[in-house]
């Protein structure tokens, strides 16, 4: 089975699942012993699919691709909103240490040292989201 791919404006009603099941029933009634299937093995896991590293086969690089913890925006440079619990996590601490920075060093130190405070936040944030995120390049939404 190859990689599953639905428009985006199709997205999120079930399609790729349906399609995936159907793969499974049809591998059931030709009496196949197994599937393999290229994608994001975190997907594909739902579908009680795991990686081919767990049965000893090497090289197979696309099961095997890193978890990232923020995805490339689609159009643009960057990263989107985080994709795993750690992302969230991250931003999470960012935004309370900017927002509790608030009280803490602006009414005490004064803005400019709030402002460097923030800005060596946001060099960390960018600093995790590079090491842990998916490669950024520009993008323009038609090719991935």
């Amino acid at each position: 089975m190859s990689v599953v791919a639905v428009r985006p404006a199709w997205q999120r009603r079930g399609i790729a699942a349906a399609l995936i099941h159907l793969g499974l029933a049809r591998r059931s009634e030709l009496g196949a012993p197994f599937v393999a299937v290229l994608g994001d093995p975190h997907y594909y896991r739902r579908f009680g699919f795991t990686t081919a590293s767990e049965f000893g086969v090497g090289n197979v690089t696309t099961m095997d691709t890193p978890r990232y913890w923020f995805y490339a925006k689609r159009y643009g440079w960057g990263w989107g909103l985080p994709a795993t619990w750690e992302g969230w996590s991250v931003l999470i601490a960012y935004l309370a240490l900017v927002i509790g920075g608030v009280p803490v060093l602006q009414v005490s130190r004064g803005t400019p040292a709030y402002i460097a405070f923030v800005g060596l936040l946001t060099v960390a944030l960018v600093r995790v989201c590079w090491v842990k995120g998916e490669p950024p390049r520009w993008r323009w939404g038609r090719r991935s």
